[in-house]
């Protein structure tokens, strides 16, 4: 797992919260953060509704795309420029279900700009929006 700060940490967790509960939040009281890290009990509904978020974004170096899947499958993550083409597939192997994944993009090399993250599996398309200033 990536090594944050506890503040950064913490600011995933709420962001995840929210995303998935809105204003109220039913998290589980034994995800809690050690060590820097946000660890989250195996019986944490936080990724029910919301089981991918790119943090931080936008970006100027590396961002990381977060998913965590709903059955065992294969996924791929493609990422597209805001004009639909194709630059690189980022991942494309089987997934299993409850687990939290991390991807890290660089984007050092790549141009300011907007792109598309895509995460598709047999059943489910999520397309997020990936910002990169430099």
């Amino acid at each position: 797992m990536v090594r944050l700060s506890m503040k950064k940490s913490f600011c995933i967790y709420l962001l995840f919260a929210f995303l998935s509960f809105g204003f109220s939040t039913t998290a589980n009281s034994n995800d809690m953060l050690k060590d820097g890290v946000v660890h989250l009990n195996s019986s944490s509904n936080i990724f029910k509704n919301k089981n991918a978020l790119i943090y931080p974004n936008p970006s100027s170096i590396t961002t990381t795309i977060f998913y965590t899947p709903e059955k065992n499958e294969t996924i791929s993550i493609k990422l597209y420029t805001d004009k639909g083409f194709f630059i690189d597939e980022l991942y494309n192997e089987k997934v299993i279900v409850g687990r939290l994944y991390e991807f890290e993009l660089n984007s050092e090399e790549m141009a300011s700009g907007i792109y598309f993250c895509v995460i598709q599996s047999d059943h489910t398309i999520i397309n997020k929006r990936v910002e990169i200033i430099h």
